[in-house]
C-alpha cells in the first residue's frame, strides 16, 4: 500500500540512537493513510536502460517507508512536514550524503491540510549512465492529460500533477500484477540521466462532484530553491524548498481574500515535539511571540511587546567573554535562541553562527532583524532535545535554555550537547540559580556537566530582564569539552 508504514519495525532493522522512523508518527500514517483507496504503491527504479526490468533494479519506495529515519518532522494545525531518508529502500543504510556506488533517496513529504500533498523527491548516484524513474501504481487506470493524474475512487478522486523535472509528460503504462490486485502504473523519467535527479508532486484529494477547479501549482527555480505557489478554493500556499536534507524551507498559507493565515516562516530542520502533548508545548512557546506582531507591518522590534525572557540586549556575560577576547570569532551555536538577539550579536563580531529555536515565529523575528543587522546566521526550527546532525561546534551559548529543558529531558539535552561538541568546545551558560524550576542550584549543574566538561568558572550573575525590571539571580559557567 502506499505508505507502507506499520506499528511494527521488523527486527532485522537496526535502529541507531533510537532515531525515530516514519511508523512512529501516528499523524504521518494518518495522513499517508487517506490516499490508500487510490494508490497502491510509489516505486522509483535505476538501473541502465537496458537493465530497466532486472530484478535489482526496480528498487521499490513507499510514501514514507515505515522504517525510514525520519530527519525532520513537524505537525500543527495547517501542515505536517517530514522529510525521511529512504536510501536503505535503494539497497544502502548509508547517511544522506551517500557512499561511492550507493545511490541515496531523501523524501520531503508536506501534508497541507485538509487536502493537498507534496512530494519533493532528490535521488543522488555517482554514476550518470543509469537511468532513474519514478512511478505511481495506481487502483485504476485513470485519466492522463499532460503532466496531470486523474484517479477515481468511490465518491473521491486523487489529482496528481508532476511540476518537476520540466518539461516531461507523465507516460501510462499498461496494468501489472502485485499482491493479487491489478494495478496501473504512471511514469516520469528525466530527459538525460545525471547523478542527481529531482521529482516534485503536488496531489489533491476531492470530491469526484466537486465543480470547483483542482488546485493550481506553479513552480520557479532560483539557484537549487524551487518556488512553489499552489492555489485551492479558499487557500494559497506558498513554498520555498531547497533540494530536501540540504537546508530547511520556507512557507506561508493564506486564505482566498488575501488574509494571512500563517505568515512566512520556515519549515522545520530537525524533528520538532509531536503528538498532541508535543504540539501543545510548541504552540505555548511560539504563542508568546505570534501575539507580536503587527499582520500589515511586518516585524517592528520597537513596537512590539516582547515575553518576559526576551530582553532585546546581547547577555551581559556573553558581551564580556567576547570584548575580553576570553572567547574569539569561531564556528558557534546558540541552544534556545529566541528573536535572536544574541546571535546576531556574535555575528556581528565575526563569529559563524547557528541558531537553534522551536519557535517557528521567533526565528521569524529573528530573520527579519538579522537582515536589518546586515549579518548571516544559520536560523534553524528544531529541538534542542533532539538537534539534526551538524557538525560539532567550537562554541555552544546557551541563556535560559538549560534551567527549562533539563527538567523536561536531563539526560537528552547532555546528548545533544555531547553532539554538537568536541574536545576542546567551549560551553557558556547562564542559568536562574534559584531554589525550583526552572532554577538550577550549584549541584545540580555540576552532577549535569562534571562527566563530559571541565569547568573553568562557575561564579554568581544575573540574566537580565525586560527593560525596567531587575536582573534575576543567576549562574555563569564556562565550561571546556574533556578529551575523549
Amino acid at each position: 500500500m502506499i505508505c507502507e508504514l506499520r506499528s511494527e519495525t521488523p527486527a532485522s532493522v537496526k535502529r541507531e540512537r533510537s532515531a525515530p522512523i516514519a511508523a512512529d508518527f501516528s499523524a504521518l500514517v494518518a495522513a499517508c493513510r487517506s490516499l490508500d483507496p487510490f494508490v497502491v504503491a510509489n516505486t522509483i527504479l535505476i538501473g541502465k536502460a537496458d537493465q530497466a526490468n532486472s530484478g535489482e533494479s526496480q528498487l521499490p519506495c513507499d510514501l514514507i517507508p515505515a522504517q525510514s529515519p525520519i530527519l525532520a518532522f513537524e505537525e500543527n494545525s495547517h501542515f505536517i512536514s517530514t522529510i525521511g531518508d529512504a536510501s536503505h529502500i535503494l539497497g544502502t543504510s548509508q547517511p544522506v550524503e551517500g557512499k561511492e556506488g550507493k545511490p541515496t533517496l531523501v523524501r520531503h513529504f508536506l501534508f497541507l491540510k485538509p487536502s493537498v500533498f507534496v512530494l519533493d523527491d532528490l535521488v543522488r548516484q555517482t554514476a550518470s549512465d543509469r537511468s532513474v524513474r519514478w512511478l505511481i501504481h495506481c487502483r485504476s487506470a485513470g485519466e492522463v492529460a499532460g503532466r496531470q493524474l486523474r484517479v477515481s475512487g468511490g465518491n473521491q478522486e486523487l489529482v496528481c500533477e508532476t511540476l518537476w523535472p520540466p518539461p516531461e509528460v507523465l507516460q501510462k503504462k499498461p496494468g501489472w500484477q502485485k499482491t493479487s490486485e491489478s494495478v496501473y502504473h504512471v511514469e516520469v523519467q528525466p530527459e538525460a540521466n545525471t547523478t542527481e535527479v529531482r521529482w516534485l508532486h503536488v496531489f489533491q484529494l476531492r470530491r469526484s462532484d466537486d465543480g470547483a477547479a483542482p488546485a493550481q501549482s506553479v513552480v520557479e527555480s532560483h539557484d537549487g530553491r524551487l518556488e512553489l505557489a499552489i492555489t485551492t478554493a479558499d487557500r494559497v500556499f506558498r513554498l520555498s524548498l531547497p533540494p530536501p536534507g540540504v537546508e530547511s524551507g520556507r512557507i506561508a498559507v493564506e486564505a482566498a481574500d488575501g488574509k494571512t493565515i500563517v505568515p512566512r516562516r520556515p519549515l522545520p530542520a530537525g524533528v520538532l515535539p509531536h503528538g498532541p502533548e508535543g504540539v501543545r508545548l510548541i504552540e505555548r512557546w511560539d504563542q508568546a511571540y505570534r501575539d507580536q506582531r503587527a499582520p500589515t507591518e511586518g516585524w517592528s522590534v520597537g513596537a512590539r511587546r516582547r515575553p518576559p525572557w526576551d530582553t532585546g540586549v546581547p547577555a551581559d556575560d556573553l558581551k564580556q567573554a567576547v570584548e575580553q577576547g576570553v572567547i574569539r570569532p569561531c564556528r558557534t551555536v546558540e541552544l534556545g535562541c529566541g528573536s535572536g538577539t544574541n546571535a546576531i550579536y556574535l555575528a556581528s563580531k565575526g563569529f559563524d553562527v547557528t541558531a537553534i529555536d522551536v519557535a517557528p515565529t521567533a526565528l521569524s523575528i529573528a530573520e527579519a532583524e538579522a537582515q536589518k543587522a546586515g549579518v548571516g546566521v544559520r536560523w534553524l526550527l528544531a529541538d534542542v532535545l533532539a538537534p539534526p546532525e551538524l557538525e560539532p561546534f567550537d562554541f555552544i551559548f546557551d541563556r535560559g535554555c538549560y534551567h527549562n529543558v533539563r527538567y523536561v529531558d536531563a539526560a537528552a539535552f547532555m546528548e545533544s550537547v555531547r553532539r554538537l561538541s568536541r574536545p576542546g568546545t567551549r560551553f557558556l551558560v547562564l542559568s536562574l540559580n534559584r531554589d525550583g524550576p526552572p532554577g538550577v542550584r550549584e549541584e545540580q549543574m555540576r552532577g549535569d556537566f562534571s562527566p563530559l566538561f571541565e569547568f573553568e568558572w562557575l561564579r554568581e550573575s544575573g540574566i537580565e530582564t525586560r527593560e525596567g525590571e531587575a536582573r534575576r539571580p543567576a549562574w555563569s559557567v564556562m565550561l571546556r569539552r574533556k578529551g575523549d
